[in-house]
């Protein structure tokens, strides 16, 4: 009797067992609680493999999405990422670590490599110790950070190895002066052979690789000779390209102008016969006059010195280098800086024209040509021409290549 009932019972249990789980009628033998046990940890195990979330994602807490990395060049590791569109004003906190960053106590500020103010969902990492590098990405709201990690999502499960790093010298010695026909002479110290010196300039002090702007020469020896477009302030900065890897790095008082160059023109003397003055205005008269007659020459010299510039562009009239560095800072300080988009472009499209214009400048002209589409909201075009510049101009076209998918 006592086997007939233990029979039934046991068959209940097996019956209900799918419904009840683990917690039956009857009690299992320890071996299979350490089976199932064993179980458990395992599924739970793999599943922490695969996912690594601390926390639950939501409106108020949200989070990047896609983050990707890959290696470029010999120390360039590019970052990218996926924003959620229903979040409009938020900044981007990176993290780099040589270990996963699979937990929020791992978001330190020993890790922290970056803070991007302005919204954007590319960024390059400069390298310059060997090992294997991994990534977190964090947005941060009018909340404060949102620290919740989603493995793939907003950090990655992978890391990029950088083997060996062939780390470029920087320009040291940096010098210049300018002659009153506004050419300004640059030298520094000479690094090795087989490299190339870009050179940079602006109207503002040069301090940090942000301030570069787009390159106005390249040169194989070590000076340069520049021609100003107009009076006013000028710093420069040379660095340094191997291998069509260049060093961004400014060091000011190396490779990068502390006091800038000035450049005025000297004003035309014009002579003045003074006649018997018989009174006071008359006197004022003439002084007026004279002031007149100068700023008027001074304006009269500008304009020659264009339409002397744009004369030998048009009919390609013997036209060196130095026009042609002349012409590319003209276009970019002029035109483009100016906002002067139409004007710039059609410039631009000369020096492509051009079949006497060096490679070099024709490059520099397509990287401009590149940003003119993206401030006239032309995206597409904008990826189509920087997309041919990635590998002459790495960090620019992906930056810019990011900025105008960003807007698709």
């Amino acid at each position: 009797m006592f086997k007939k009932v233990f029979k039934i019972l046991l068959i209940a249990h097996l019956l209900f067992l799918p419904l009840t789980g683990v917690a039956g009628w009857l009690t299992l033998p320890e071996e299979s609680e350490s089976n199932t046990a064993s179980q458990q940890g395992t599924e739970e195990k793999s599943t922490n493999v695969n996912t690594v979330n601390t926390g639950t994602a939501s409106q108020n807490d949200p989070i990047v999405e896609m983050i990707n990395i890959v290696k470029q060049d010999e120390n360039k590791i590019l970052v990218t990422w996926g924003n959620p569109k229903s979040i409009a004003n938020f900044s981007i906190k990176i993290y780099r670590s040589n270990a996963v960053i699979d937990s929020s106590d791992k978001l330190t500020d020993s890790n922290l490599l970056t803070t991007l103010a302005k919204k954007t969902n590319a960024y390059i990492d400069t390298i310059t110790t060997a090992g294997v590098y991994y990534y977190a990405v964090i947005m941060n709201t009018a909340q404060g950070d949102t620290k919740i990690l989603s493995a793939d999502q907003n950090y990655t499960t992978y890391g990029v190895k950088i083997d060996s790093l062939k780390i470029l010298q920087v320009v040291k010695g940096l010098k210049g002066n300018v002659n009153s026909d506004g050419e300004v002479r640059l030298t520094w110290d000479k690094v090795s052979s087989n490299i190339i010196y870009r050179l940079y300039s602006s109207k503002n002090k040069i301090e940090n690789s942000a301030d570069l702007g787009v390159s106005i020469a390249e040169r194989n020896d070590n000076n340069a000779v520049i021609a100003l477009p107009e009076e006013g302030e000028y710093y420069f900065a040379v660095t340094i390209v191997d291998k069509k890897q260049e060093n961004k790095k400014i060091v000011l008082g190396n490779n990068s102008l502390i006091d800038p160059i000035i450049y005025k023109i000297e004003k035309p003397k014009v002579a003045v016969s003074k006649p018997i003055v018989s009174s006071v205005s008359e006197e004022t008269n003439i002084e007026e006059t004279t002031i007149t007659n100068v700023e008027e020459k001074k304006e009269e010299v500008k304009e020659e010195v264009k339409e002397e510039v744009e004369l030998k562009t048009d009919k390609k009239a013997n036209v060196t280098a130095k026009d042609y560095d002349y012409i590319v800072l003209t276009i970019q300080r002029k035109y483009i800086n100016e906002k002067k988009y139409f004007t710039a472009m059609s410039r631009i499209k000369k020096l492509l024209k051009d079949k006497n214009c060096p490679i070099e400048i024709q490059n520099q002209a397509k990287l401009m040509q590149g940003k003119i589409y993206y401030y006239q909201h032309e995206y597409k075009k904008a990826i189509k021409v920087l997309s041919k510049l990635i590998t002459i101009f790495p960090e620019e076209a992906e930056f810019w290549i990011g900025r105008a998918s960003y807007k698709l």
